[in-house]
């Protein structure tokens, strides 16, 4: 994730009193004098409850996948883009794939494969545009490439627009102004990615998918005017600062409108 984004939510976390240890591997867990202790890394501390998050891991056994031909990677069923097994005839999703495991994004493959046993294998799965939500408090949110990936793709061609939550006022009415947002473009305008931390932010990142999956671009953003107070307006304002960061960048465009404007004051 974007380093500022996940610093945001950690400095967040941390003011409620949640205390972060960070590069801390699990060593030991004892239980002495019937209390539980801990050690990860270099601490060592006492627990009321020990809670383990478990990566999940896909049941497959018993389903004999050797015999109709389908490979398999360290448990995880090997596809291709076309979510086509090793056995052409037979496609899988969702979390037997070992890569995502979001419902959203399932409900996806299965559109992909439903589309591809229809009309001959032509529709292949592209989870640029397909957003996932990490349910901390605030939410997480993103979608598409970070700024990181975008200018090692498209180098200088990558804008970075950002705003804060602090100053929407549905955010300080309900007393939840931690929040970002974060969008990646390329000069053109189009969409790269998008970053959204705060209240709701599963909902706002909902607006850029349907955006990017449409191919419209940041300053299509501006042509809408939500209502206020609503937190959508700090995607409407990000596309706002956006347009205004172009003309400023667009020199001669700026002399033009000077003197024009210069005009129009002298003969009114």
């Amino acid at each position: 994730e974007d380093p500022q984004i996940t610093h945001l939510l950690q400095g967040q976390l941390e003011a409620e009193g949640i205390a972060i240890f960070t590069n801390s591997p699990l060593t030991q867990v004892k239980i002495i004098n019937n209390r539980k202790w801990v050690q990860a890394g270099n601490q060592v501390m006492e627990a009321d409850e020990i809670i383990l998050v478990m990566q999940r891991k896909p049941n497959i056994q018993g389903l004999n996948l050797e015999g109709v031909k389908i490979a398999v990677n360290s448990g995880q069923i090997k596809v291709n883009s076309k979510l086509q097994t090793t056995n052409s005839q037979i496609y899988a999703f969702g979390g037997v794939l070992g890569v995502y495991h979001y419902p959203n994004i399932a409900q996806y493959q299965a559109s992909i494969i439903i589309k591809n046993c229809l009309f001959f294998s032509y529709f292949k799965a592209n989870y640029d545009t397909i957003p996932y939500t990490i349910f901390t408090n605030p939410p997480l949110t993103r979608i598409g490439l970070t700024e990181f990936q975008a200018k090692r793709r498209y180098g200088n061609d990558v804008i970075v627009i950002q705003d804060y939550f602090k100053t929407l006022s549905k955010a300080q009415i309900l007393g939840e102004t931690t929040g970002f947002c974060q969008i990646i473009t390329r000069r053109n305008g189009k969409i790269l990615g998008c970053h959204c931390l705060g209240i709701e932010a599963e909902e706002l990142i909902g607006a850029i998918a349907l955006a990017m999956q449409n191919n419209l671009k940041i300053q299509d953003l501006a042509l809408i005017f939500p209502p206020s107070p609503s937190l959508f307006e700090v995607l409407s304002r990000i596309s706002q600062t956006w347009k205004s960061q172009k003309f400023e960048r667009n020199k001669w465009l700026n002399q033009w409108l000077e003197r024009l404007l210069f005009w129009r004051r002298k003969w009114s």
